[in-house]
């Protein structure tokens, strides 16, 4: 994902759990099965500054630095740790799915590694 961000090409990073099956390694559920998403947006300023809006718009955007990335990542897993302790896990059938939307400048065959492309039409929006 940073060789993404390093080309000024990721977008929006969106973590989704969804009702989707997965069969042969394609999502396959339409978007009204999407339980909940969370979305990170990527913008760049003129001088090549990355920043990313972890707040909805509601703060200032951090920059995109490979620590702020890791702090961020860290807090999240903490967070998620604390908060999974007091909930019972996904119900069977649930699928976490993790969406890079990328600007138009990004060539057509782009993939960060250890990402694959999607042609589901759910994921398409």
């Amino acid at each position: 994902m940073f060789d993404a961000i390093e080309h000024k090409y990721l977008k929006a990073m969106s973590l989704i759990i969804t009702n989707a099956s997965e069969t042969d390694g394609e999502a396959s559920a339409p978007t009204d099965d999407v339980i909940e998403a969370y979305t990170l947006k990527y913008e760049y300023a003129e001088d090549g500054t990355c920043y990313m809006d972890t707040t909805g718009g509601e703060g200032p955007p951090l920059p995109c630095s490979k620590e702020n990335a890791l702090s961020q990542a860290k807090q999240m897993i903490r967070t998620l740790a604390v908060f999974n302790e007091s909930l019972p896990g996904l119900p069977d059938g649930r699928t976490i799915v993790i969406k890079l939307k990328y600007h138009d400048v990004t060539p057509d065959d782009y993939e960060p590694t250890y990402f694959k492309s999607s042609t589901a039409e759910a994921y398409s929006s």
